[in-house]
C-alpha cells in the first residue's frame, strides 16, 4: 500500500524540523490497516512526563487503490475503542483520509464497499 502524501498539518513544511508523525500500513485485497504515530509521543518522553503536542489538520493519501467507495474507521489505541467512521471515495487510485486529531498515535481500518 503505497502511502502517496503524508501531509503535517500547515505550517509544519520546514526543513529543520522532523515531521510530527509516521505512517506504517497493511494492504489487503479488501481491507486495509493504518497506524499513525505522534512522532513527539516516545517513551523518553512519556517518563519525563513530557505531554505531546497533539497533530490536527493532517492527512493520508493511499495510492494505488481500486476507484470507489471505502468504509474508514479510526480507533484510539489506548482505549481499543473506535472513535468514528466515515465513507470516502477513491477517484484515480487515490484515496484521502482526513487524519483526526492525534495526541499518540491512531490506527484505522479502511474497508473497500
Amino acid at each position: 500500500m503505497p502511502v502517496g502524501r503524508h501531509s503535517p498539518p500547515r505550517g509544519e513544511r520546514s526543513r529543520y524540523a522532523p515531521p510530527s508523525s509516521r505512517v506504517v500500513g497493511l494492504e489487503g485485497k479488501r481491507l486495509s490497516l493504518l497506524w499513525l504515530q505522534n512522532t513527539q509521543h516516545t517513551w523518553f518522553n512519556a517518563v519525563r512526563g513530557v505531554k505531546p503536542a497533539v497533530i490536527r489538520g493532517a492527512s493520508v493519501t493511499l495510492d494505488g487503490v481500486a476507484d470507489g467507495a471505502y468504509q474508514v474507521e479510526w480507533w484510539d489505541t489506548y482505549a481499543d475503542r473506535p472513535t468514528g467512521t466515515a465513507e470516502v471515495t477513491a477517484v484515480g487510485g487515490r484515496l484521502e483520509l482526513a487524519v483526526p486529531a492525534v495526541e499518540r498515535d491512531v490506527a484505522c481500518r479502511v474497508r473497500r464497499e
